[in-house]
C-alpha cells in the first residue's frame, strides 16, 4: 500500500511540474509572438480563376474553319481553332473581346458578354481576294494564286514623289531589297530580290542578280518608264511564278502593267512635284589670323621652333599673295548646292466602245548637290 501511495504521489508531482513547467513557457511563447524579431505573417495567396469559354467558327455556308487566330483584345490569351474550326479560350473576367483573324477573311470581333459558348461567323474578304495578279501565264485571282506573288497597284506607286518606278517599292513588298549605288542623281537603284544568289557577280561574265522586267508581256527596262503610266507591278518571286521565264528568271521576274484607254468620259489627270535635297553641312574653313595661327603651330609642333616666314612654313608665293589680299575661296560652296527634283505629267484618256485612247506626256528633273552632277 505505502508503494501505491509514493507512485500516486510521484505521478501527482510530475503532473503539477508539467503544470508548472507550462505555464513557465507561457511568458516565453507570450514573447515570442509579440516580438517583432520572431513575428512570422502567414499570408493567404489567391489566384484568380480564370473562365474557360468554348467556341466554334464557321464561314458564311456553316462550315467550320481550322487556323483562325482568336485572340483577346488589347493583349492577352490567344489560341488556334481545330480542324472542326473549335477553340477553348481562358478568360480572366468572361466579359472581354475577342478578335479572329484568317487570311481570306475579314477581321472579326466578338465579345463574350458572359458566355461559357458562342458561335462565330467570319466573311470572306472578297475584294482582297478578287484582285487580280499578273503571272506568266497571264492574269488569275489572289484566291486561285499558289505562287509567292506581291503586287503593288497605281495609287502605292505614285503615293512617293519618286524618278524610278522601282524606288516606289521600297518596304512594301517583303523580301524585296532596293538600294542607290551612287549618290549621282538619275542613277537607277540596285534591286535584290530574297537576297543575294550562290553566283555572285563577276564570277562569270554578264551574271547579274537583278530580277527580270517584264512590261506588258515584253522584255524591257523599267528606266524607261514614267511612274505614273504604270497600272500595277506583281513581283513574282518563287520557281513556280518564275518557270516559264527559265534561267532569265532565276533571280525573280517584275511584271509591270502600264495604263491603258478605257470607254467613258474623258479623263485629264495632272500630277505635279517640285522637291529640294538639301546638302550635308560641312565645317566652316579657317580664314585670316586663324588660319595663319594654325599654320604656325603645326610647324612648331614639327619643327620645335616657329616659321621665319609664310615661305619656310610651306606656303607657296601664289598662297601668301592671297593672304596678303585678303582672297578666300570657300571650296563647299563653290562645288556643292542644294540639289532639286522636279516630275511634270499629264494624261488624257477615254473614247466609246469601240475606239479609246490613252496619251501621256511626262517631264522629270533631278539635280544633285554637286554644281557638275546633272543628269
Amino acid at each position: 500500500m505505502s508503494k501505491n501511495l509514493h507512485d500516486n504521489r510521484l505521478i501527482k508531482t510530475v503532473g503539477v511540474l508539467g503544470l508548472i513547467g507550462g505555464i513557465a513557457l507561457l511568458p516565453f511563447l507570450s514573447f515570442a509572438a509579440e516580438s517583432p524579431k520572431h513575428l512570422v505573417a502567414i499570408t493567404k495567396i489567391k489566384r484568380a480563376k480564370l473562365i474557360p469559354v468554348k467556341g466554334t467558327v464557321v464561314d458564311a455556308k456553316g462550315g467550320p474553319l481550322p487556323g483562325v487566330v482568336v485572340k483577346v483584345k488589347g493583349g492577352g490569351a490567344a489560341v488556334a481553332t481545330d480542324a472542326d474550326g473549335k477553340f477553348t479560350i481562358n478568360l480572366e473576367t468572361g466579359n472581354e473581346t475577342l478578335v479572329l483573324s484568317l487570311v481570306g477573311f475579314k477581321s472579326t470581333e466578338i465579345p463574350v458578354n458572359g458566355k461559357s459558348e458562342i458561335k462565330i461567323v467570319m466573311t470572306e474578304d472578297i475584294a482582297n481576294l478578287d484582285d487580280v495578279v499578273v503571272v506568266g501565264y497571264g492574269t488569275v485571282k489572289k484566291k486561285d494564286l499558289t505562287g509567292a506573288v506581291s503586287s503593288v497597284k497605281s495609287e502605292d506607286i505614285t503615293l512617293n514623289p519618286v524618278s524610278s518606278p522601282m524606288e516606289a517599292l521600297q518596304g512594301r513588298v517583303a523580301g524585296l531589297d532596293i538600294q542607290r549605288t551612287s549618290g549621282q542623281s538619275g542613277q537607277s537603284p540596285n534591286v535584290l530580290l530574297r537576297g543575294n544568289r550562290s553566283i555572285t557577280v563577276g564570277s562569270i561574265p554578264g551574271a547579274s542578280q537583278n530580277p527580270l522586267y517584264v512590261i506588258d508581256g515584253i522584255i524591257g527596262n523599267i528606266n524607261s518608264l514614267n511612274p505614273n503610266d504604270i497600272e500595277t507591278i506583281d513581283v513574282l518571286k518563287d520557281a513556280s511564278s518564275t518557270a516559264i521565264y527559265g534561267v532569265a528568271g532565276a533571280n525573280g521576274v517584275i511584271m509591270i502593267t502600264t495604263k491603258k484607254a478605257k470607254a467613258g468620259k474623258v479623263q485629264i489627270d495632272v500630277d505635279t512635284y517640285y522637291g529640294t535635297n538639301g546638302r550635308a553641312e560641312f565645317p566652316k574653313a579657317l580664314t585670316g589670323d586663324a588660319w595663319l595661327s594654325y599654320i604656325n603651330e603645326r610647324y612648331f609642333a614639327a619643327n620645335g621652333r616657329y616659321p621665319a616666314n609664310l615661305t619656310d612654313a610651306g606656303i607657296p608665293a601664289s598662297g601668301i599673295t592671297a593672304i596678303n589680299n585678303n582672297q578666300w575661296v570657300d571650296w563647299v560652296d563653290e562645288t556643292l548646292r542644294n540639289g532639286s527634283q522636279q516630275n511634270h505629267h499629264i494624261s488624257i484618256r477615254g473614247g466609246s466602245e469601240k475606239v479609246q485612247g490613252y496619251m501621256s506626256l511626262g517631264y522629270i528633273q533631278e539635280k544633285g548637290i554637286y554644281l557638275l552632277d546633272e543628269p
